[in-house]
Formats: C-alpha cells, sequence, structure tokens
C-alpha cells in the first residue's frame, strides 16, 4: 500500500514497454490538430474546425425518436449477435438494391460494424501479417495507414488525385514489387482532396485486382456528399467486384450519426 505522499511508479525501475507495432505508428494526426486548437483556444483565439469530418447537424428528428423509443424495450440492452442484427442487416441490402443496383445477401455478405473504422481495422487484423503490403492513398486518412501498420504490414502511399495515374502506379508497383500487395485502399468521395471518380475507374482496378491477385477495400463513408448532380458509384456495382473486394460504409457522415458508431461491410 503507498504512503498519502507517495507518487504512483515515482523511481520505479519497473516499466512496461509498448509493442512494436505500436512503435511503428506515427503521431495521430487528429491528437495534434486538437491540441493546436486546445491551445489557440485558451489563448483567445477564435478557430475555425477543417479537422474532422464531424457533423454539424444532428440526426434527423425521426431518428433521435426511434432511438427513445428503442431504449423502453429491455431486450435492446443485452449482447447483440456477432454480425448485427438481422433486421438491420436487411435494410442495408434494401438500400444497396435500391440504390446501385447491387443484390446482396443479408446473411452471408453484409455484417454491422462499431462503425466503418473499427471494421476497416479488424479486416486488416484478419488479412495483413508481417512482411504483407497494402497500397494506401495519398493524402490518406489517417486510419488507412494505421491499421496497416497495426497488423504489421507495410503501407505504400499512392497520391489518388489524379485517378487514372493512381491506377496506372497501383500498375506499376504490382508490376515491379515482389511479394506483390495484397490489399488496395480506395476512398471516393476521397476525404480529404475530395477527389470523384466514375465507374469505369472501378472497372479497371477490378481488372487489376484479378490479374494481379490483390484485394480491394472501398471506404465509402463520404457515399452521400455529393454536389452538383453528381452520384458517387459503389464499387460494388462493377461487375466482377464482390469477387475481389468489400467495401464499407458508415452511417456517420449520411445521416450526421458520427457518435452513434455504426458501419457497415
Amino acid at each position: 500500500m503507498r504512503t498519502e505522499n507517495e507518487v504512483p511508479f515515482a523511481d520505479n525501475p519497473f516499466s512496461i514497454s509498448v509493442a512494436d507495432r505500436l512503435k511503428r505508428l506515427p503521431p495521430y494526426l487528429f491528437g495534434k490538430i486538437n491540441k493546436v486548437k486546445y491551445e489557440k483556444r485558451v489563448a483567445g483565439i477564435d478557430v475555425i474546425d477543417l479537422g474532422m469530418g464531424n457533423p454539424t447537424d444532428p440526426p434527423d428528428q425521426i431518428i433521435q425518436d426511434k432511438l427513445a423509443e428503442a431504449l423502453q424495450d429491455p431486450k435492446n440492452h443485452r449482447y447483440s449477435v456477432a454480425n448485427g442484427i438481422g433486421n438491420l442487416r436487411k435494410e442495408v441490402a434494401k438500400r444497396y438494391w435500391k440504390r446501385y443496383g447491387v443484390q446482396l445477401n443479408h446473411d452471408t455478405e453484409i455484417i454491422a460494424t462499431i462503425g466503418s473504422k473499427e471494421g476497416f481495422s479488424h479486416m486488416c487484423l484478419g488479412l495483413m501479417g508481417p512482411g504483407d503490403t497494402a497500397i494506401v492513398p495519398s493524402p490518406t486518412f489517417p486510419i488507412h495507414m494505421y491499421s496497416v501498420m497495426l497488423a504489421a504490414g507495410n503501407a505504400i502511399a499512392l497520391d489518388v488525385r489524379d485517378p487514372n495515374k493512381f491506377l496506372q502506379n497501383v500498375a506499376y508497383t504490382c508490376e515491379h514489387m515482389y511479394p506483390v500487395p495484397k490489399l488496395v485502399v480506395v476512398n471516393f468521395p476521397h476525404n480529404p482532396s475530395s477527389t470523384v471518380i466514375e465507374q469505369d475507374f472501378f472497372v479497371d482496378l477490378v481488372k487489376l485486382a484479378k490479374k494481379y491477385k490483390f484485394m480491394v477495400i472501398s471506404d465509402f463513408a463520404y457515399a452521400d456528399i455529393c454536389y452538383d448532380g453528381y452520384v458517387a458509384p459503389s464499387f460494388l456495382s462493377t461487375p466482377g467486384a464482390i469477387d475481389v473486394g468489400v467495401e464499407l460504409t458508415s452511417m456517420s457522415k449520411s445521416y450526421s450519426m458520427a457518435g452513434w458508431r455504426i458501419g457497415f461491410c
């Protein structure tokens, strides 16, 4: 038992070292940004925050009302099934069919996740290992690179602001690297550059995936954040895409539910 004046771990030679995979990570970008914001605001400076894609509008009232209603049902406070509530997955399948013409089996091809970031991270842990390489977009949303590194993989960042050149660079990397990259991560509409693509981009990407035997992970978090009549294509609406990849979607941006932590893949 420590005395009241004793400082925990003071002059204690015993220490615990973090795992090597954590040592590989660069400083967390949003952590650095939040620190600077805090310091500026403490100093009385009015900060306009363009850092995190955090919705400013609340979810629609019907969403809030349904949550309040669901809270009154005792069964909703118990553990859920591992792949998510069946009716929820059915609705995701309906949305994909109605919006993108993609037919998905809600039992075998859709799971619910604690946000798309969690789904992406665990997917990398399941697919990547020492010696494996993933191609990620640059500029990159931090989780794309961090998840690969946490899974003991290596990340190659390719500039995505010119989508056609990105595809050329993917092909060049696969042609000249051994082993061939195991994953290619794409994120359109792209965060943070706002780069968008048309369906033919995914057609070419699927061809490359089949040729070089890599898997595609499409981060579709900004699916509904489009302007001027543009409609973002789903990777899964490309013929053959479901054979070579997965798509992650989120309710954070489309429904202003960032704090609710729900996504799908």
